[in-house]
């Protein structure tokens, strides 16, 4: 008697997932067992093809492990695609479980673990043959990835960014560096931004990592701008600086989009000259409020702020919708919309971010680990957040610091 296809069906990170084994194949299909990662799942993912895919029953854990190791649900979900095809097994992305009985399956009686896995009998036709009958409601995996990827090709962490986790001799290499910058007098930094070379991605990030706060920071933009005499807008909480070792040597418009402006509105500032303002933090107790503001640190400032929550209710947004959006948000790559949301969810979490744009600043090019972004994919420059403590119309004052205009050219 010919050996039947068997079926599981499985969640991966929120999508449902047909794996069809072949009955040629080896039935050794152990989902809902436990495992316990010892290796990251960067590491795992890597050595899956080339293991039993008992493994499998692993994902869910690896769905709660993924923002300790810095891999997003695309990057695993892809990297799982691809190993289990590698291990002969169809991979197919499910619209609905009606297509089990369309294409003769029937479900069995024997149940693991509910919304996990299934097993069902098969009639005696091949794995792709069924995936020819199931077509209208079957779509490929590697066609049909549901998150999706936006400017970073998947990529929403730190550590995904670096390709590799940082060094001790990184690391004690970057606490000197950082020591030497905050060495520098402010005539030195006025120069090193005209006749110096900006620090490379990885050492940028690697800055981010050691969590040193720097000394001195530099906003970019149209000399009128600071005009008025302040370093950012004083109506806000909080402004979003960079550091100076990001941009030197750079052009008007390389700087710009190193700090993370927008196409459309460099081309607003067609005509306009351009300069870079730092400010030395140490010189001015108003100034000295400054740290990290990742997406945890949003949430938790966005979730006390009144105004802000007031806001959420005139668009109809709970405070645990807000709390969703903001997961949501953190798991999305840059440019990205999450995947599985209904309409009115969608138009919800468009307010949400249109909100987080115009009270924090934090745009559609927001990272929310520290490093701002171009609109084509490229990290930037180290971003940190500068608190505004005198307040509305007082905040941010240049008289209050010692700093320096450093003019970088005309768009």
């Amino acid at each position: 008697m010919a050996q039947q296809d068997t079926v599981e069906l499985v969640d991966i990170f929120g999508d449902r997932y047909a794996l069809v084994r072949a009955g040629s194949v080896s039935h050794r299909l152990l989902f809902g067992q436990s495992f316990t990662f010892i290796d990251p799942p960067e590491r795992f993912l890597n050595r899956l093809a080339g293991e039993d895919h008992a493994v499998l029953a692993s994902l869910l854990q690896l769905v709660d492990s993924l923002g300790t190791f810095g891999i997003s649900p695309y990057t695993a979900k892809k990297r799982l695609v691809d190993a289990l095809e590698a291990g002969e097994i169809k991979v197919y992305l499910l619209e609905s479980d009606h297509w089990l009985q369309d294409a003769g399956g029937v479900p069995s009686q024997s149940s693991p673990p509910p919304e996990v896995s299934r097993e069902a009998p098969r009639s005696q036709q091949t794995g792709s043959r069924h995936a020819k009958a199931a077509a209208p409601s079957v779509k490929k995996a590697e066609a049909a990835i549901a998150t999706d990827p936006g400017i970073t090709g998947g990529k929403v962490a730190r550590l995904e960014f670096m390709g590799a986790p940082a060094t001790k001799s990184e690391l004690d290499a970057t606490e000197a560096n950082n020591q030497r910058e905050d060495s520098y007098s402010l005539k030195q930094q006025e120069q090193l931004m005209t006749n110096g070379a900006a620090r490379t991605t990885r050492e940028m990030l690697l800055a981010i990592e050691s969590g040193h706060i720097p000394r001195y920071l530099v906003r970019v933009g149209p000399k009128k701008n600071f005009a008025h005499g302040t370093f950012a807008n004083p109506n806000n909480e909080f402004a979003f600086a960079a550091e100076p070792a990001d941009l030197r040597g750079l052009s008007a418009e390389e700087a710009m989009r190193k700090v993370g402006w927008t196409d459309e509105w460099i081309e607003n500032c067609k005509g306009e000259e351009i300069v870079a303002c730092i400010v030395d933090t140490h010189s001015s107790e108003e100034f000295q409020s400054v740290g990290n503001l990742e997406w945890d640190d949003l949430k938790k400032k966005a979730l006390s702020d009144k105004d802000f929550l007031r806001d959420m209710k005139l668009k109809n947004i709970s405070f645990q919708e807000s709390e969703n959006f903001f997961a949501m948000a953190q798991a999305t790559p840059v440019g990205a919309t999450p995947n599985n949301l209904a309409a009115t969810e969608k138009e919800k979490y468009d307010l949400f971010r249109v909100s987080l744009a115009q009270k924090y600043s934090a745009n559609r090019l927001y990272t929310g680990f520290g490093a701002t972004m171009s609109e084509d994919g490229n990290l930037g420059a180290r971003e940190l957040m500068i608190n505004n403590i005198s307040g509305v119309d007082d905040g941010y004052r240049l008289d209050k610091v010692e700093h320096s205009l450093v003019f970088l050219g005309t768009i």
